[in-house]
Protein backbone atom coordinates (compact mmCIF):
# COMPACT_ATOMS: atom_id res chain seq x y z
CA UNK A 1 0.00 0.00 0.00
CA UNK A 2 1.55 3.31 -1.05
CA UNK A 3 1.99 5.98 1.72
CA UNK A 4 -0.10 8.69 -0.01
CA UNK A 5 -2.44 9.44 -2.51
CA UNK A 6 -1.02 10.43 -5.52
CA UNK A 7 -3.09 12.43 -8.17
CA UNK A 8 -2.26 12.19 -11.88
CA UNK A 9 -4.42 13.71 -14.88
CA UNK A 10 -4.04 11.82 -18.20
CA UNK A 11 -5.81 13.20 -20.96
CA UNK A 12 -7.36 11.35 -24.01
CA UNK A 13 -7.24 12.80 -27.39
CA UNK A 14 -9.61 11.20 -29.34
CA UNK A 15 -12.44 9.03 -28.71
CA UNK A 16 -10.86 6.05 -30.43
CA UNK A 17 -8.10 4.24 -28.61
CA UNK A 18 -4.82 4.57 -29.01
CA UNK A 19 -2.29 2.53 -28.35
CA UNK A 20 0.05 5.63 -27.05
CA UNK A 21 -3.02 6.37 -24.22
CA UNK A 22 -2.97 2.98 -22.94
CA UNK A 23 0.56 3.41 -22.35
CA UNK A 24 0.52 6.10 -20.51
CA UNK A 25 -1.81 4.86 -18.03
CA UNK A 26 0.04 1.74 -18.08
CA UNK A 27 3.26 3.36 -17.48
CA UNK A 28 2.09 5.75 -14.75
CA UNK A 29 0.45 2.78 -12.93
CA UNK A 30 3.92 0.87 -12.88
CA UNK A 31 6.20 3.57 -12.04
CA UNK A 32 3.70 4.86 -9.13
CA UNK A 33 2.34 1.39 -7.94
CA UNK A 34 5.18 -1.01 -6.34
CA UNK A 35 5.87 -2.64 -3.39
CA UNK A 36 9.34 -2.24 -1.67
CA UNK A 37 10.72 -5.58 -0.52
CA UNK A 38 13.99 -6.61 -1.53
CA UNK A 39 14.81 -3.78 -3.77
CA UNK A 40 11.61 -2.63 -6.10
CA UNK A 41 9.46 -5.16 -6.93
CA UNK A 42 7.95 -3.43 -9.70
CA UNK A 43 5.93 -6.57 -11.21
CA UNK A 44 2.84 -6.55 -11.97
CA UNK A 45 0.05 -7.87 -9.62
CA UNK A 46 -1.51 -11.22 -9.33
CA UNK A 47 -4.66 -10.43 -9.33
CA UNK A 48 -6.57 -6.62 -10.20
CA UNK A 49 -10.07 -6.50 -9.53
CA UNK A 50 -11.88 -3.71 -11.38
CA UNK A 51 -15.36 -2.81 -9.41
CA UNK A 52 -18.11 -1.27 -11.32
CA UNK A 53 -21.67 0.00 -10.49
CA UNK A 54 -21.38 3.71 -9.32
CA UNK A 55 -24.43 5.51 -10.52
CA UNK A 56 -26.37 9.20 -10.51
CA UNK A 57 -29.40 7.80 -10.61
CA UNK A 58 -31.84 5.50 -9.18
CA UNK A 59 -32.31 4.51 -5.11
CA UNK A 60 -30.55 1.48 -4.50
CA UNK A 61 -32.20 -1.44 -2.45
CA UNK A 62 -31.19 -2.75 0.92
CA UNK A 63 -28.85 -5.98 0.51
CA UNK A 64 -25.98 -7.74 1.41
CA UNK A 65 -23.00 -5.68 1.51
CA UNK A 66 -21.52 -6.81 4.29
CA UNK A 67 -21.00 -10.28 2.51
CA UNK A 68 -20.09 -9.12 -0.84
CA UNK A 69 -16.69 -7.11 0.59
CA UNK A 70 -15.80 -10.19 2.82
CA UNK A 71 -16.03 -12.25 -0.10
CA UNK A 72 -13.42 -9.11 -2.11
CA UNK A 73 -10.99 -9.19 1.09
CA UNK A 74 -11.01 -13.19 1.08
CA UNK A 75 -10.13 -12.97 -2.35
CA UNK A 76 -7.01 -11.45 -2.24
CA UNK A 77 -6.28 -12.99 0.87
CA UNK A 78 -2.75 -14.96 -0.16
CA UNK A 79 -1.77 -12.76 -3.08
CA UNK A 80 1.27 -11.47 -2.71
CA UNK A 81 0.30 -7.91 -4.78
CA UNK A 82 -3.01 -7.20 -6.28
CA UNK A 83 -4.67 -4.00 -7.06
CA UNK A 84 -8.29 -2.77 -7.18
CA UNK A 85 -9.28 -0.54 -9.47
CA UNK A 86 -13.01 1.52 -8.48
CA UNK A 87 -14.10 4.82 -9.20
CA UNK A 88 -13.34 6.56 -6.82
CA UNK A 89 -16.80 8.41 -5.61
CA UNK A 90 -17.29 9.69 -2.55
CA UNK A 91 -20.58 7.48 -1.99
CA UNK A 92 -22.39 4.56 -3.24
CA UNK A 93 -20.20 1.37 -4.34
CA UNK A 94 -17.24 3.52 -4.25
CA UNK A 95 -17.62 4.26 -0.57
CA UNK A 96 -18.63 0.92 -0.14
CA UNK A 97 -14.55 -0.41 -1.66
CA UNK A 98 -13.22 2.61 0.23
CA UNK A 99 -14.47 1.20 3.75
CA UNK A 100 -14.07 -2.61 2.55
CA UNK A 101 -9.97 -1.99 2.05
CA UNK A 102 -9.36 1.16 4.24
CA UNK A 103 -11.47 1.47 6.73
CA UNK A 104 -12.36 -2.08 7.61
CA UNK A 105 -9.48 -2.54 9.93
CA UNK A 106 -10.23 0.43 12.02
CA UNK A 107 -10.09 1.23 16.42
CA UNK A 108 -13.12 -0.15 16.94
CA UNK A 109 -11.55 -4.08 15.98
CA UNK A 110 -9.69 -6.02 18.43
CA UNK A 111 -5.59 -5.35 17.85
CA UNK A 112 -5.46 -8.48 17.15
CA UNK A 113 -8.21 -8.77 14.57
CA UNK A 114 -7.04 -5.13 13.10
CA UNK A 115 -3.36 -6.73 12.59
CA UNK A 116 -4.41 -10.05 11.29
CA UNK A 117 -6.52 -8.37 8.32
CA UNK A 118 -3.75 -5.65 8.01
CA UNK A 119 -1.46 -8.36 7.58
CA UNK A 120 -4.01 -10.41 4.82
CA UNK A 121 -4.43 -7.46 2.45
CA UNK A 122 -1.29 -6.08 3.43
CA UNK A 123 -0.17 -5.83 -0.62
CA UNK A 124 -3.32 -4.30 -2.10
CA UNK A 125 -3.51 -1.25 -3.71
CA UNK A 126 -6.63 0.78 -3.99
CA UNK A 127 -6.75 2.46 -7.36
CA UNK A 128 -9.06 5.00 -7.97
CA UNK A 129 -9.73 5.53 -12.49
CA UNK A 130 -12.33 7.90 -13.62
CA UNK A 131 -13.62 10.51 -15.58
CA UNK A 132 -12.43 13.74 -15.80
CA UNK A 133 -14.97 16.82 -13.81
CA UNK A 134 -14.51 20.46 -13.93
CA UNK A 135 -14.75 19.77 -10.15
CA UNK A 136 -11.23 18.15 -10.22
CA UNK A 137 -10.12 21.59 -12.07
CA UNK A 138 -11.70 23.34 -8.90
CA UNK A 139 -10.36 20.64 -6.39
CA UNK A 140 -13.99 20.37 -5.06
CA UNK A 141 -14.17 16.41 -6.21
CA UNK A 142 -13.48 15.59 -2.93
CA UNK A 143 -12.96 11.94 -2.19
CA UNK A 144 -11.83 9.18 0.39
CA UNK A 145 -8.34 8.82 -0.25
CA UNK A 146 -6.94 5.63 -2.29
CA UNK A 147 -3.74 5.07 -2.81
CA UNK A 148 -3.74 6.80 -6.46
CA UNK A 149 -6.09 8.56 -8.91
CA UNK A 150 -6.16 8.56 -12.24
CA UNK A 151 -8.23 11.22 -13.68
CA UNK A 152 -8.38 10.79 -17.58
CA UNK A 153 -9.91 13.73 -19.11
CA UNK A 154 -11.21 13.99 -22.92
CA UNK A 155 -9.92 16.23 -25.48
CA UNK A 156 -12.21 15.24 -28.14
CA UNK A 157 -13.36 17.09 -30.88
CA UNK A 158 -16.55 16.05 -31.00
CA UNK A 159 -16.67 16.03 -27.13
CA UNK A 160 -20.40 17.95 -26.71
CA UNK A 161 -21.91 14.85 -28.93
CA UNK A 162 -20.03 12.24 -27.07
CA UNK A 163 -21.70 10.57 -24.31
CA UNK A 164 -19.23 11.23 -21.09
CA UNK A 165 -19.56 7.56 -19.89
CA UNK A 166 -18.89 6.18 -23.30
CA UNK A 167 -15.70 6.84 -23.85
CA UNK A 168 -14.42 6.26 -20.21
CA UNK A 169 -15.80 3.30 -20.70
CA UNK A 170 -14.18 1.47 -23.64
CA UNK A 171 -10.94 3.10 -22.11
CA UNK A 172 -11.25 1.33 -19.02
CA UNK A 173 -12.30 -2.30 -20.82
CA UNK A 174 -9.49 -1.17 -23.37
CA UNK A 175 -6.96 -1.16 -20.57
CA UNK A 176 -7.98 -3.68 -18.20
CA UNK A 177 -7.59 -6.10 -21.72
CA UNK A 178 -4.52 -4.92 -22.31
CA UNK A 179 -3.62 -5.41 -18.78
CA UNK A 180 -4.44 -9.32 -18.88
CA UNK A 181 -2.06 -10.16 -21.75
CA UNK A 182 0.69 -8.92 -19.74
CA UNK A 183 2.51 -11.58 -17.70
CA UNK A 184 3.06 -11.47 -13.68
CA UNK A 185 5.57 -13.83 -11.83
CA UNK A 186 3.70 -16.72 -10.19
CA UNK A 187 6.49 -18.46 -8.06
CA UNK A 188 10.42 -18.98 -8.34
CA UNK A 189 12.32 -21.55 -7.98
CA UNK A 190 16.02 -22.29 -7.62
CA UNK A 191 18.05 -23.44 -10.34
CA UNK A 192 21.07 -25.05 -10.61
CA UNK A 193 24.17 -25.04 -8.24
CA UNK A 194 24.64 -21.21 -8.68
CA UNK A 195 21.19 -20.54 -7.25
CA UNK A 196 19.57 -18.94 -10.32
CA UNK A 197 15.98 -18.18 -10.03
CA UNK A 198 13.92 -19.22 -12.24
CA UNK A 199 10.64 -17.27 -12.99
CA UNK A 200 7.58 -19.14 -13.32
CA UNK A 201 4.82 -16.60 -14.89
CA UNK A 202 1.24 -16.22 -16.01
CA UNK A 203 -0.98 -13.74 -17.65
CA UNK A 204 -2.50 -10.98 -15.22
CA UNK A 205 -5.65 -12.54 -13.51
CA UNK A 206 -8.20 -9.62 -14.41
CA UNK A 207 -12.16 -9.63 -13.30
CA UNK A 208 -14.36 -6.76 -13.69
CA UNK A 209 -17.39 -7.37 -10.53
CA UNK A 210 -20.72 -5.42 -11.09
CA UNK A 211 -22.59 -3.93 -8.42
CA UNK A 212 -25.83 -2.39 -8.35
CA UNK A 213 -25.61 0.06 -11.41
CA UNK A 214 -27.01 2.25 -14.00
CA UNK A 215 -27.31 2.69 -17.55
CA UNK A 216 -23.67 3.46 -18.02
CA UNK A 217 -22.50 0.04 -16.00
CA UNK A 218 -25.02 -1.66 -18.68
CA UNK A 219 -22.59 -0.09 -21.43
CA UNK A 220 -19.38 -1.01 -19.12
CA UNK A 221 -20.40 -4.50 -19.12
CA UNK A 222 -20.68 -4.46 -22.78
CA UNK A 223 -17.68 -3.13 -23.21
CA UNK A 224 -15.88 -5.61 -21.49
CA UNK A 225 -17.55 -8.56 -22.73
CA UNK A 226 -16.27 -7.64 -26.26
CA UNK A 227 -13.06 -7.52 -25.55
CA UNK A 228 -12.81 -10.31 -23.42
CA UNK A 229 -12.63 -9.49 -19.93
CA UNK A 230 -14.65 -11.71 -17.43
CA UNK A 231 -17.47 -10.02 -15.71
CA UNK A 232 -18.74 -11.30 -12.71
CA UNK A 233 -22.54 -9.68 -12.15
CA UNK A 234 -23.46 -9.66 -8.52
CA UNK A 235 -26.78 -11.19 -7.92
CA UNK A 236 -28.88 -9.55 -5.43
CA UNK A 237 -27.16 -5.99 -5.47
CA UNK A 238 -30.22 -4.03 -7.42
CA UNK A 239 -30.07 -1.46 -10.02
CA UNK A 240 -28.98 -2.48 -13.66
CA UNK A 241 -26.80 -5.66 -12.43
CA UNK A 242 -30.07 -7.28 -11.13
CA UNK A 243 -31.91 -6.44 -14.50
CA UNK A 244 -29.29 -8.10 -16.03
CA UNK A 245 -29.31 -11.25 -14.07
CA UNK A 246 -32.95 -11.77 -14.27
CA UNK A 247 -32.98 -11.31 -18.37
CA UNK A 248 -30.40 -13.91 -18.65
CA UNK A 249 -31.96 -16.50 -16.20
CA UNK A 250 -35.37 -15.48 -18.47
CA UNK A 251 -33.75 -16.22 -21.53
CA UNK A 252 -31.92 -19.25 -20.35
CA UNK A 253 -34.58 -21.88 -21.21
CA UNK A 254 -35.00 -20.28 -24.65
CA UNK A 255 -30.94 -20.39 -25.33
CA UNK A 256 -31.70 -23.80 -24.40
CA UNK A 257 -34.07 -24.47 -26.60
CA UNK A 258 -32.11 -23.10 -29.63
CA UNK A 259 -29.28 -25.35 -28.85
CA UNK A 260 -31.33 -28.63 -29.02
CA UNK A 261 -33.48 -27.49 -32.17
Amino acid sequence: MLPTTRYKEIQVTQSKIRKDDLSEIYSTLRRSVYVAAKGHDNSLPGLVLAVIGDSESYVPKPWNTTAFTSGLLQSIQGVKKSWVVYRGNKDGVSALIHNAFRETADTNMATTQRNALNAKIKGNTLIAIRPWTKMDQEGNNKVKEPDLILSIRPVLKDVQKERKYRWFNRYLSHFLKTLSEEYTPLLSKEKGQEGELALINMRVPVLMIAVEGDISTIHQIKSALRRNVPVLLTKGSGKAVDVIVDYLEESRPLLVSVLLA
